[in-house]
């Protein structure tokens, strides 16, 4: 008895296997929101630099969101 010469055929089978891939966000979108030095000599440049603060830190929240938004299409969570 010889098993080798048996007449069934040969069975193939695929395997297939998962690589995982880290994709960053860009490195705009995760850069350090630093506020503007300005000098400040009278009460209306103490306004103007409040808005100009407040339009910084608008950005940098627009940036965490679209960061927080990245995060949660490519992550299982």
């Amino acid at each position: 008895m010889l098993p080798g010469c048996s007449s069934k055929p040969l069975i193939v089978r695929a395997v297939s296997t998962t690589q995982t891939e880290y994709v960053l966000p860009p490195k705009e979108m995760i850069s350090e929101c630093l506020p503007p030095l300005e000098p400040i000599m009278t009460n209306a440049d103490h306004l103007e630099y409040s808005l100009l603060l407040l339009s910084v830190i608008a950005k940098c929240n627009t940036d965490w969101l679209r960061l927080r938004k990245w995060w949660e299409v490519h992550t299982d969570d």
